[in-house]
């Protein structure tokens, strides 16, 4: 499994994926579970997605992101589940998505990479998924892998870099921080963590970031 999410201690949504040989259409078999309080179910679904994050606004309106088949797929995917049924929402976003977020129904961020594209993100307006636009210094920055906000003038990315967005515009935050995150969490917009790792004498060390800041 690789991400999970609840709206309270007794529902809980966990995603992943398993690979089976001879399966059609594809290897690839996505997980999805449920927890109601006293056990862990396994949802139905059919799809061949690699399952990435999750996140939902209640337990009625909740999104996993993943891509499609393969890791190093350009193809993402967005699956919605309505309370009853797990659909695709939306698929062969040129890109795969490793991260989801949101502040409410109507904002709601996902972040991935793309071999010509590295930093991408996606917002959702509660209508519809739309790219938004990226500097392009930001963009040569490297692929996300997690998000978080708070408000809608207040969203955090991490991967190869770390961005703030404003509403107006993404920022970095690195500080000269050398990196990569892998997610990221608030439990303000002041006291903020990231997980990831670096090289330490070529060797790959797991660390833990916190962001402070005074405002």
């Amino acid at each position: 499994m690789k991400d999970i999410w609840g709206s309270k201690k007794n529902d809980i949504f966990a995603v992943g994926f398993v690979y089976e040989l001879n399966r059609i259409p594809g290897p690839v078999r996505s997980k999805i579970y449920h927890y109601d309080g006293n056990q862990w179910m396994e949802m139905e679904n059919d799809f061949s997605t690699l399952l990435f994050s999750v996140w939902g606004s209640s337990s009625t309106d909740v999104f996993a992101v993943g891509s499609e088949e393969f890791e190093h797929s350009q193809n993402g995917t967005i699956l919605h589940y309505d309370g009853n049924t797990w659909v695709v929402m939306k698929e062969n976003v040129p890109f795969s998505l490793h991260g989801i977020w949101g502040c409410s129904a109507t904002e709601i961020y996902a972040v991935g990479e793309t071999l010509g594209k590295d930093t991408m993100i996606m917002h959702y307006d509660g209508t519809e998924w739309a790219e938004l636009n990226v500097d392009a210094n930001v963009n040569a920055y490297g692929s996300l892998r997690g998000i978080w906000c708070s408000s809608e003038s207040d969203v955090i990315a991490v991967g190869g870099g770390m961005l703030h967005y404003d509403r107006v515009e993404w920022h970095f935050m690195n500080d000269g921080v050398k990196a990569f995150c892998e997610d990221v969490w608030g439990g303000s917009t002041t006291d903020v963590f990231a997980v990831g790792w670096k090289h330490v004498d070529y060797t790959p060390v797991g660390v833990v970031l916190k962001y402070v800041c005074d405002r």
